[in-house]
């Protein structure tokens, strides 16, 4: 690994080299006359780093980044942006990385502005730092490398329909710090769409193919693997046109196939959905929409809503997937109904929506209909905004007697009153829906926002937000949050604050944990991941003037997660200072990041580093 390092170390400074060589040899170039037009800019710095705990490392590091920009012949001919950059780290420069990230990004643009258009765009980094994500709470640190690349072309001719193509292929890998938890993901995503217009007609299609590929540590037990493989093909139609001077029509057919391989369990599914829409505005207060949804095979339609959240940035998070079997039978959902408002007054607005659904799965059938309709109000009131809504629903399932009602209402009001703006709003609901099968949502929430601008020009912000949602009869569906958040600042100073206490259940992707929507809870429940836990933050910056500025802040976070097989506790603690003293084209830095993370196992013995920097830079621009 050593080695390996070690020639990316001296690749990078060739390239560095070679990029400044070539680049003053064009500015020669374009100053004999050369159609190749180019501009360079960037920094250069040179410093001491110390990087101690879980790894020790202390040295005296040069550094840097470019920015070239350039034209060859015509901006609209080729135009391109390279931006390579060596030892860059959170406390020296904008790249969040504890280890001197190095990288190169990049794009051109061929014909911009043409009839056939082709843009290329490549990324490649290493010892990049990141975060893997859990809602409400600062995330655990990771430490990896990432690299991409994408092709794109379309054919714009008047009278002849468009032609767009892409294709792009990345692939990362990460590890949590202070664990053996590492993973990996690539994908390769190729699309075809195209557009005409024809006879008053709005034609469009589209054809999209996707293979991922991910193997990942399950964050409630990072000595488990998730493996995954997916293969996804999705062939689009859709057409509109305008009816008449008030009225547009939709319609839009969809056939997906997809198969996929959650640790071994192989699921292999295709679906078809059509759907058509009229809307319509017959008077000038009153707007309509009518229209019918159907689908095939209705439960690899819900499954695959599922697997391509988790399949974009990673994979569900436990066991195998329990409903890969079962999405392959028959079933098929049809829906159709209409909606329409009405504005009674300037302030008072009424609604409305009939539906009716007639779904089968597993053999069972199931015909329901469902009727809403709410009022609204807005006005001002007592110097203030003033809004609410009240909506009331009624639910039937005419093959199994079964009928429910629902209710929703939100209130909001806000206010400037002695230097305050303040805002403040609630909304509950108790509804009845549907999805495969039925289920009683209910959730409450409230907020409020204030602001205030003290003497002496600072400036005061106050929220908070709690809030809660769950299924009936589902135990481990339901959702909290909590959150307060504050800050003061002025033209010198500025203070932070954060709160937050959240717990629900997930999904978990390459980037975390992603909240799970209910169709998901109810068809992977083996594979969701529980989390609870708290975070909070403090932060301050002094800018006495242009030239100095003086950053901090600390993170604390401690949570759970946890599923049908393992518990997992984690523990966060980070805080940084960093400094900047400008003086014309130069810059000091100095600066000092610190990370305790524990997960799971290594709760008891987190891992810590700590990172030390001071050193110069200067801004160049060469032409």
């Amino acid at each position: 690994m050593a080695c390996t390092q070690g020639f990316r170390s001296k690749v990078y400074k060739l390239m560095m080299t070679w990029l400044l060589g070539v680049a003053l040899q064009a500015a020669a170039q374009v100053a004999a006359g050369n159609e190749l037009s180019m501009n360079l800019s960037g920094d250069a710095s040179f410093g001491y780093q110390g990087l101690f705990g879980e790894v020790d490392s202390n040295s005296f590091q040069v550094g840097g980044f470019a920015d070239l920009t350039g034209y060859y012949h015509h901006p609209k001919f080729l135009s391109f942006k390279v931006n390579p950059f060596y030892n860059q780290s959170r406390v020296n420069s904008n790249y969040n990385s504890l280890f001197s990230a190095k990288g190169i990004t990049g794009s051109a643009n061929l014909f911009g502005g043409s009839h056939t258009p082709v843009d290329i765009g490549f990324e490649k980094t290493w010892n990049n730092e990141g975060q893997f994500s859990v809602p409400g709470a600062a995330g655990l640190e990771t430490h990896g490398a990432a690299q991409g690349f994408s092709l794109g072309a379309g054919a714009f001719f008047e009278g002849l329909p468009t032609l767009q193509a892409s294709y792009s292929i990345n692939s990362n890998t990460y590890q949590i710090l202070g664990t053996d938890g590492d993973g990996s993901a690539s994908g390769r995503v190729f699309s075809l769409s195209s557009s005409y217009l024809l006879k008053g007609f709005h034609l469009t299609g589209s054809y999209a193919n996707s293979r991922i590929t991910q193997n990942l540590p399950l964050i409630a037990d990072l000595n488990q693997r998730l493996e995954e493989s997916t293969h996804e093909s999705t062939t689009q139609f859709s057409v509109g046109r305008h009816l008449w001077d008030s009225a547009n029509w939709s319609a839009n057919y969809n056939h997906t196939n997809f198969q996929t391989d959650y640790t071994g369990i192989p699921s292999d599914s295709t679906f078809n959905s059509f759907s058509s829409y009229v809307n319509m505005r017959p008077l000038s207060k009153l707007s309509v929409s009518v229209g019918m949804n159907y689908t095939t095979n209705y439960s690899a339609y819900l499954l695959n809503s599922v697997i391509s959240q988790s399949s974009t940035g990673g994979t569900p998070s436990v066991g195998p997937l329990q409903a890969s079997g079962e999405a392959t039978r028959s079933s098929d959902y049809l829906e159709y109904g209409g909606r329409a408002a009405y504005m009674i007054t300037n302030d008072l607005t009424a609604d409305g929506s009939v539906d009716r659904r007639t779904q089968s799965y597993f053999g069972q059938n199931l015909d329901s209909d469902t009727a809403s309709g709410g009022l609204g109000y807005t006005h001002r009131l007592l110097g203030g905004q003033f809004a609410t809504h009240y909506g009331i629903s009624w639910f039937t399932v005419s093959s199994q007697n079964q009928d429910g009602v629902g209710h929703t209402a939100s209130v909001s009001y806000a206010h400037d009153t002695l230097g305050w703006t303040s805002s403040v709003d609630a909304q509950y609901s108790n509804s009845v829906q549907t999805a495969i099968i039925n289920f009683n949502q209910t959730g409450y929430a409230f907020g409020l926002n204030t602001a205030r601008t003290l003497q002496k020009r600072w400036r005061l912000t106050l929220g908070a937000r709690l809030g809660r949602s769950h299924i009936d009869g589902l135990g481990n569906s339901e959702a909290r949050l909590s959150s307060a958040n504050a800050s003061l600042a002025t033209n010198k100073f500025s203070f932070t604050g954060t709160y937050s206490r959240t717990s629900g259940n997930a999904l978990q992707m390459s980037t975390g944990l992603t909240p799970t929507p209910p169709p998901g809870q109810v068809l992977l429940p083996n594979l969701l991941v529980l989390y609870g836990g708290y975070s909070y933050s403090v932060g301050g910056g002094f800018h006495p003037n242009r030239h100095l500025t003086i950053t901090g802040d600390y993170v604390n976070a401690r949570y759970h997660t946890d599923n049908v097989t393992s518990i997992s506790d984690n523990l966060l603690r980070r805080y940084d200072v960093k400094t900047e003293y400008r003086f014309r084209q130069m810059m000091f830095l100095g600066g000092y990041s610190h990370v305790t993370q524990g997960v799971g196992a290594t709760f008891n013995h987190p891992a810590v580093f700590n990172y030390f920097y001071v050193g110069v830079s200067r801004h160049f621009d060469f032409f």
